[in-house]
């Protein structure tokens, strides 16, 4: 079924691992590519609406009008809006600069899922959940791809991955260029214009994936993430994401922001293992660089939430995940009441663990440096159900497909306290797993 998503929970345990959600079959996608907007809608899907400069327009507005009516339900997703905001779009919303995009990708691709299938992983049970408004002939084809799905395909597919290329990522700028950027970065520092600014470097390869959703079965068993997905923009794009990081979620107006900062590689050996854990505990830099990512979003919510909600309940907690240890701080609030889910998301979209603080004036010092457009990385995959529940991640630990080939991101905060070498190390060690889990070989470029 076309433009299929999945929110994946991976292997996680507790209330980060509660639930598997998948639909397809839009009835309205919406698309910003090459600085068009274009609303499709209808069955067959069509173009309805096209807007040719977005600088002079409201995306999130398209995007609120798209909402469906508010149902009652219990469930995580029971249908409504679902898909990517990336950061390109972001750079729209917050800089009203158009996209400087590379790939054949989109900047936002966004659609309105009448339907979705939740798996429970607590209660191991399965559900469907179907709105009224949901065309006939998308019923007729759900009902059909259920009763007739079994497990055999998924070792096939498993198995026609393998013939994949042979190479794997390469890192597309030298050592040499990075340290350049470092240090112009500390000079932005220094001079006050900012506290700390998130740099990436791309990792990319000019092969095509043919079957996305095996790649992504793939990696999922080497690098399993609480808020990993897969967006299918069609046969050649997908967004393959094994995230950690939750953006923002929103459950009966309670919200709550989740933003990771401070890094450190896992070890096979257990005793070095907790070494490096106890290391990152303590380090006074990353539980600084942790702190400032808080105040900017307890900035971000304060623009949604009701006066005196906002509450840092968890500062600095040590996470462990398959390749990283991570610190992480949960910030909670309760939306006000003339504010609305998708008001929260444009709050703190673009997040700002992956852009810097203050937001705006980092992302113009990324603007200036990075020499690659960052596409769907540091973007968010984001539903929101008609039942008003908000859940968006970002989309870091991430892979983009699409014909212009693969490619990845890593990067890190960097502050006064930063030292070159150890951030370039860090940006190699968040995506390692991920550009060796794309081919057989070894990534060129990566320390051995």
């Amino acid at each position: 079924m076309p433009h299929l998503t999945f929110f994946d929970s991976c292997h996680f345990t507790g209330n980060a691992g509660r639930y598997h959600i998948i639909t397809a079959a839009p009835q309205q996608w919406l698309t910003l590519q090459d600085n068009q907007l274009v609303l499709c809608a209808g069955s067959p899907l069509s173009p309805s609406k096209t807007w040719h400069n977005p600088t002079d327009i409201d995306v999130w507005q398209a995007l609120a009008e798209m909402q469906p009516k508010t149902v009652v339900s219990d469930l995580p997703f029971c249908g409504g809006l679902a898909g990517l905001l990336g950061y390109e779009f972001g750079r729209l919303a917050q800089l009203r600069r158009p996209s400087r995009s590379a790939f054949n990708f989109p900047d936002l691709a966004v659609g309105y899922y009448p339907w979705a299938l939740i798996q429970d992983n607590h209660s191991g049970t399965a559900c469907i959940s179907i709105l009224e408004d949901c065309h006939s002939e998308t019923r007729a084809a759900l009902i059909k791809a259920i009763s007739s799905a079994d497990d055999t395909s998924f070792t096939h597919n498993s198995q026609k991955y393998r013939t994949h290329d042979q190479e794997s990522l390469a890192a597309d700028i030298s050592p040499a260029d990075y340290h350049k950027a470092f240090h112009k970065i500390q000079a932005y520092l220094q001079a006050g214009d900012c506290y700390q600014i998130n740099y990436t470097q791309r990792f990319s390869h000019a092969s095509q994936v043919s079957d996305p959703i095996s790649l992504y079965r793939q990696l999922r068993e080497k690098l399993p993430g609480p808020m990993a997905g897969l967006l299918a923009v069609d046969e050649e794009r997908a967004l393959l994401s094994f995230s950690p990081e939750r953006l923002v979620s929103c459950q009966s107006n309670n919200v709550l922001a989740q933003p990771i900062k401070g890094t450190a590689p896992r070890s096979s050996d257990a005793a070095l293992d907790r070494v490096l854990a106890d290391k990152l505990r303590n380090s006074t830099k990353d539980q600084a660089e942790n702190l400032m990512i808080v105040d900017l979003l307890r900035n971000d919510l304060g623009k949604v939430c009701e006066h005196g909600t906002i509450a840092v309940p968890a500062l600095f907690s040590l996470e462990h995940f398959e390749n990283v240890h991570h610190l992480v701080s949960n910030i909670t609030g309760k939306l006000a009441v003339n504010q609305t889910p998708l008001d929260l998301l444009e709050a703190c979209f673009p997040g700002g663990s992956v852009t810097g603080a203050p937001k705006k004036r980092a992302m113009e010092i990324i603007d200036e440096l990075e020499d690659f457009s960052r596409e769907a990385y540091c973007g968010s995959l984001f539903y929101l159900s008609a039942n008003d529940n908000l859940d968006a991640n970002i989309t870091i630990r991430s892979l983009v497909a699409s014909p212009q080939g693969l490619a990845c991101w890593g990067g890190g905060g960097i502050t006064v306290g930063s030292e070159a070498n150890a951030e370039y190390e860090e940006s190699l060690t968040k995506v390692t797993k991920l550009i060796k889990g794309t081919s057989p070989a070894s990534a060129r470029g990566q320390p051995q």
